[in-house]
Order: structure tokens, then C-alpha cells, then sequence
């Protein structure tokens, strides 16, 4: 079952960025976005929880994820923290290896024989291209992050009566601080609910 997920609008995030001259609003959404995708790609904070129910001659699982989420990484699988690629060999993953397929599907191996089996497995997500929201942990936690970011950006924009490089390297410094403040924090434990899978792609 799909756990409801809270989210804000690009909008939450644009009051300061709205203060540059000549600064319009899709601009400033754009580059919050492209600064949400940066930050949870480096920091990996944001995860979903999967719980995969294991389906007879199928070995691929796709991963039914919020429409503006895409995988960045798995994470654990069975509880135990995956490395690269190497698969899951803990005794509570019904004997199978888990393995994570680029863009959004798991793989197990052996190929179930019957149905039944319950696999666990934790995600790490980024917001797609063309989302029009971000996670609510985002502004909760890391606003101010996501704001450095964009403006870091905005502020490298040679053409723009904005341009200021000095400017550009200040919150670029604040933002690397806060993408490695947020990797502690991830490093503590921080989770999200639980999301649905459903069986797809390649079968045995």
C-alpha cells in the first residue's frame, strides 16, 4: 500500500530568489528545481521504502514510485547496506539476491519458483525534470540549501543584469556545507514510508 507522501510546490522556495532584478517566476522555479535534483542526487536524503512481494517466474520488479520521484540508488536491501552492485545475501531475503536496474526496477536472482515471498528494500530519489513539487522534508529541513544552490547558479548567468561571481562562490561554499551536513543526517537514519511495487519487465 502507497503511504501518502507530503509535498510542497516549487513556489515555497522563490521569495528570495524573486528579489533579483528582473527575476520571473518560472525562472526561479526552474532553478529550484534543478537545485532540489543536485541536492538529493548528492546527498541521497530523500528514501522510499519498498516492500516487494515476490510473484513466480518474475525476476524483475519496476518500482511504482510518486510520479515526481526518480531512483538515484538503492540503498538496502533486507536491511543490510548495499555496496555498488553487490547483491543482498541476508538470511531474511528468502534466499534471493537483489540487485538495483537502472532507471527503476529491481532484479532477484534465483527466479522465484512461487509466490508469496516479501523482499524489503530502501531507495534513495531525486525529483524528475519536469516535477512541479519537492519533498516536504526539503523545506523543512534544507531550504536554505536548495535556496544557495539556485543561487549559485542565477548568479553565474553572464547575461543576466544579476551576475555576480563573488556572490556565485559564497553560496556555492554554504551550499557544499549543507550537502555535507545533509549526508550526516542521512547517515543517522532518516526514512520515508513505504511505496508500492508492482511486477513488470523481464520474467524467467
Amino acid at each position: 500500500m502507497l503511504d501518502q507522501i507530503e509535498t510542497v510546490p516549487l513556489s515555497y522556495f522563490i521569495d528570495e530568489l524573486m528579489l533579483l532584478d528582473g527575476m520571473e517566476q518560472p525562472m526561479a522555479e526552474d532553478y529550484v528545481r534543478k537545485a532540489a535534483i543536485d541536492f538529493c542526487t548528492k546527498t541521497q536524503i530523500i528514501r522510499r521504502t519498498v516492500e516487494i512481494e515476490l510473484i513466480s517466474c518474475a525476476d524483475e520488479y519496476l518500482l511504482d514510485l510518486e510520479e515526481c520521484d526518480r531512483v538515484v540508488s538503492i540503498q538496502e536491501a533486507c536491511g543490510y547496506e548495499v555496496l555498488s552492485k553487490e547483491p543482498c545475501t541476508g538470511p531474511n531475503c528468502s534466499g534471493h539476491y537483489v540487485w538495483y536496474v537502472s532507471p527503476n526496477s529491481l532484479k532477484v536472482s534465483p527466479t522465484p519458483v512461487v509466490s508469496g515471498d516479501k523482499l524489503r528494500v530502501v531507495v534513495a530519489v531525486a525529483p524528475k525534470q519536469d516535477c512541479c513539487e519537492l519533498d516536504e522534508l526539503l523545506y523543512q529541513n534544507y531550504r536554505e540549501a536548495i535556496i544557495d544552490k539556485a543561487h549559485s547558479m542565477l548568479y553565474k548567468i553572464k547575461q543576466a543584469r544579476w551576475f555576480d561571481l563573488n556572490l556565485a562562490t559564497i553560496h556555492e561554499r554554504d551550499y557544499k556545507q549543507a550537502v555535507t551536513l545533509a549526508g550526516a543526517d542521512r547517515l543517522l537514519g532518516v526514512r520515508r514510508g513505504k511505496i508500492r511495487l508492482r511486477a513488470g519487465g523481464i520474467y524467467g
